[in-house]
């Protein structure tokens, strides 16, 4: 099981550096360690993803595309002392870009490569940089409630 978990962990920091390369955040800004959680997070444009989902599950997220220049939020969540990946959460995030309403979506659960994270759209409005985004995260074994919130600043809004 190590070898596996090894490959799924390098693989998400190889998607970390891919999305850093595409969009100006250190890798520091790319994840955070909240309540004995690693939490990796990162938001793609829908387009790109949509892509992916159509290839890898293509009932992922059914009938929830947005407008064009929406974008996906992804998450993911190991144990901070272990390194194995949390599945068993539940994940809501509130999107609330500058000076408009707030967005409050559950993550759905997405097992991409028999990889469980956890993803959904939100509109991120160009003009509404930066975006403040809240996770609350609901573990169930042990069952704890955790909140950890993070900037979003697109590339092309500094």
């Amino acid at each position: 099981m190590a070898p596996n978990h090894f490959f799924n962990r390098r693989s998400l920091i190889v998607m970390a550096l891919w999305l850093n390369a595409l969009f100006p955040a250190s890798a520091a800004e790319l994840s955070m360690t909240v309540d004995g959680m690693e939490i990796y997070y990162g938001v793609v444009p829908a387009e790109v993803i949509r892509k992916q989902t159509e290839k890898h599950d293509p009932k992922m997220h059914p009938g929830r595309w947005l407008r064009t220049g929406s974008h996906h939020l992804t998450v993911a969540l190991f144990d901070a002392k272990t390194g194995q990946r949390i599945t068993d959460a539940r994940v809501d995030a509130t999107v609330t870009p500058l000076g408009l309403a707030a967005t409050k979506r559950r993550l759905e659960p997405m097992l991409i490569d028999q990889v469980t994270s956890y993803g959904a759209f939100f509109n991120f409005p160009p003009s509404s940089s930066p975006f403040r985004i809240v996770l609350n995260i609901t573990r169930k074994n042990p069952p704890v409630r955790s909140v950890a919130e993070f900037e979003y600043r697109p590339a092309n809004n500094p």
